[in-house]
């Protein structure tokens, strides 16, 4: 039974592309001897999975009559379907983003710049699909970027996490929507009386918020993969802050651009490591600063949690 579980697996790995992510082999032993395996296969999200096998490339489809070879206009729309599918992703960051810059958040937060991370999973493709949020609180509760004092409130949307307010307004928060997209805001990274953005606290917060939230959706049952958006907005004229004695190199140069909106990074796997899965983010953030790439990482690629290094 392991040898002929073992074979399936490399089959999967193997002849499959893009590989089939969350495949479950279960074996049912049956009183006469022997067993059944049963074999969950998750729905995918990326669309088509093209089948390799002997020099042949094909895609597949099934009807009420079984599996057959898909023809050139049926692969052309699932591909359509696909790309679809990413301009409804990126559809909702660009509005949530404009949203956030006019001041249209869960909560009302002070003026000024705004560093924004969404982790958004492909099964919103699904309208139907939504999430018990009850099951986050307590220790289960998603933390606020720079933020482990908080506290949470219903709202329209799903469910939004936050540091109580002062004056009535919160710098930071965390908005779960009901369907298991994550928003996390917040400006309490910025020194307003310097017009800085701390490297340091950038990387380290989304480092920590990125493995929060990624606990919190595998909780809640969300499927793998993810589009993750790294933002600034509201930054032109604010300068990422580089501690230059240590580093040495050019002073760094104000960020020229109003809004800096890093590509949608795809995350395909839980086990992903955060400060890899971010690190393109960072080195963004650092070119818009005249900088080659974040001088936060190793030469093996692991983060350096020192600010001074």
């Amino acid at each position: 039974l392991d040898a002929e579980i073992l074979r399936l697996e490399q089959i999967l790995q193997t002849n499959i592309s893009p590989r089939l992510r969350g495949v479950r082999f279960r074996a049912i032993p049956l009183q006469s001897g022997g067993n059944v395996l049963l074999i969950r296969v998750p729905k995918a999200w990326t669309g088509l999975h093209l089948v390799k096998l002997n020099d042949s490339y094909r895609f597949y489809s099934r009807n009420s009559k079984g599996k057959y070879i898909m023809d050139a206009d049926e692969i052309r729309s699932g591909f359509v379907a696909v790309e679809t599918g990413y301009e409804r992703m990126r559809k909702f960051r660009e509005d949530r983003l404009e949203k956030i810059s006019i001041g249209d958040t869960p909560l009302s937060m002070p003026s000024g710049p705004k560093v924004v991370l969404h982790l958004v999973p492909f099964s919103i493709l699904d309208p139907t699909i939504e999430y018990d949020l009850d099951l986050l609180t307590g220790l289960e509760s998603p933390l606020p970027i720079g933020c482990d004092s908080f506290t949470h409130q219903y709202n329209f949307d799903g469910k939004v996490f936050y540091r109580p307010p002062r004056n009535g307004l919160t710098d930071t928060y965390v908005q779960v929507f009901r369907n298991g997209i994550v928003e996390a805001c917040a400006d309490n990274l910025f020194d307003a009386s310097k017009k800085l953005l701390s490297s340091y606290a950038l990387e380290k917060y989304l480092i920590n918020a990125l493995n929060n939230y990624l606990s919190r959706l595998k909780l809640l049952g969300v499927a793998e993969p993810f589009a993750l958006g790294v933002s600034v907005i509201g930054a032109k004229g604010w300068t990422l802050q580089i501690y230059l004695p240590k580093w040495g190199g050019p002073e760094p140069v104000p960020f020229g651009s109003q809004n800096l909106i890093v590509p949608e990074i795809r995350i395909d796997s839980y086990e992903q490591a955060s400060h890899t899965v971010l690190r393109p983010a960072f080195d963004r953030m650092w070119n818009a600063a005249g900088r080659e790439c974040s001088a936060h990482y190793a030469e093996n690629g692991d983060w350096i949690a020192d600010a001074r290094r």
